[in-house]
Formats: structure tokens, sequence, C-alpha cells
């Protein structure tokens, strides 16, 4: 698919009152406090999907993200399923990181 994503840069140009490295810094503040979680579910990712693919019909609006296949789905599970079972068997280390005059955190490596 096409992940067009943006960096913290680009929102530093249209965030006035915010410096990239203000952003960096709330960035690693989220992060640590949701424990690197930044996975979904199928479900959830459904809900989001036809919410959005609703609106956009709602407002006339072309939504070019299509469903996956059967076959896309089995595949992406499988990778994800793989990916996951790695990253059991090889717990990341952790590394301590101080963020600008907030305190130490926790960070993955």
């Amino acid at each position: 698919w096409d992940d067009a994503s943006l960096l913290n840069v680009d929102f530093a140009t249209v965030i006035a009152p915010f410096s990239v490295s203000d952003l960096n810094r709330m960035e690693k503040q989220f992060l640590a406090l949701i424990e690197y979680s930044v996975s979904i579910n199928a479900k959830t990712y459904a809900t989001y999907y036809f919410e959005l693919r609703t609106l956009c019909e709602k407002e006339e609006r072309a939504f070019k993200l299509k469903p996956l296949s059967k076959q896309e789905a089995e595949q992406l599970q499988t990778r994800t399923t793989a990916l996951e079972e790695g990253l059991k068997v090889s717990e990341p280390k952790r590394r301590e990181w101080v963020s600008m005059g907030v305190g130490a955190g926790r960070g993955s490596g």
C-alpha cells in the first residue's frame, strides 16, 4: 500500500510554536507512556477502515484504500505472527534515556 508518512520536521512547519526538538521530545514521551505498544488488532483496524470509508462516501471523496483480499490477509497474518514470535524469542534490550529536563524514561533498544 502507499504509505506517505510525515516527519516531525514536516509538523514543525505547520505547528509554529513547536520546534523539531520539541516534537521529538514529545514523541519519545508519548511512546514511553504507551510502552511502545503501537500495533492494533484486526478488529480495531477494520472498525476504523470502514468508518473512514463511510466518511469519505458521505463527503463524496475518493477512498483509495481497498480491502485486503483473502490471500493478502492470510499473508499479512502469517508475516505478523512470524514477527511477533521473533520478538518473543529475542526480548529487546531496554535502555534509559533522559528527555530534555523532564527526567529519566524508558526506551527500547
